[in-house]
């Protein structure tokens, strides 16, 4: 029994070596192909994030310019919130920086 499987590998050895082979390159191209779609998905992310953070600016500005319209002023936080709203350095950091910010103002530290 055990020579007859012996002389079955030794038989179709090339054929495994090249169905191995394939499988590597389907395995290949499965991956180059989903790499791109996940970089594709992360892209719409990040304009996504861009879009939000170009309303929360715009929001910012327009409640200051209630607040100044209306004559009852800003608090401190809200002030430094669109005051540094234009202030970034890159897109990057106004995607990171502006949120907290603002849940800075929302919920201030009581120390």
């Amino acid at each position: 029994m055990l020579q007859t499987v012996a002389n079955w590998l030794s038989r179709y050895e090339s054929v495994a070596i090249w169905l191995e082979g394939i499988a590597l390159v389907l395995i290949f191209i499965w991956d180059r192909i989903d790499a791109n779609e996940q970089q594709k998905e992360m892209l719409k992310q990040l304009d996504v994030m861009r879009k939000q953070a170009e309303t929360m600016q715009l929001q910012a500005a327009a409640a200051q310019d209630n607040a100044v319209a209306g004559g009852t002023g800003l608090t401190s936080g809200w002030q430094s919130l669109i005051s540094s709203a234009r202030l970034f350095h890159s897109e990057l950091q106004a995607h990171i920086v502006l949120p907290l910010q603002a849940y800075r103002c929302l919920y201030p530290l009581e120390l």
